[in-house]
């Protein structure tokens, strides 16, 4: 199965990681290694390395209105529909 059809199936966000560097959603089987074998955001356009990477279920902690599978590509912004007690 491609990452794009897998994409279109899955619905277990545990398939999903988020960026810290790009803002992007992707699966985490697309987690790509650079030349030095290091684990790196899979989009060509960023070089973020691992300790950048976040598991979708972490980022959704404390945000409202952010769904439960994310949309591949999109931008999610770091401080998105952040929840506060203040």
């Amino acid at each position: 199965m491609t990452n794009a059809a897998k994409s279109v199936e899955t619905n277990d966000q545990a398939d999903w990681a988020w960026c810290a560097g790009c803002y992007r959603c992707f699966l985490t089987d697309e987690i790509k290694k650079n030349e030095q074998g290091v684990n790196c955001c899979p989009y060509d356009d960023c070089k973020h390395r691992v300790y950048s990477i976040n598991y979708w279920t972490l980022y959704r902690l404390g945000r409202a209105n952010i769904p439960v599978i994310p949309e591949r590509g999109k931008v999610y912004g770091l401080y998105d529909n952040i929840e506060s007690d203040t």
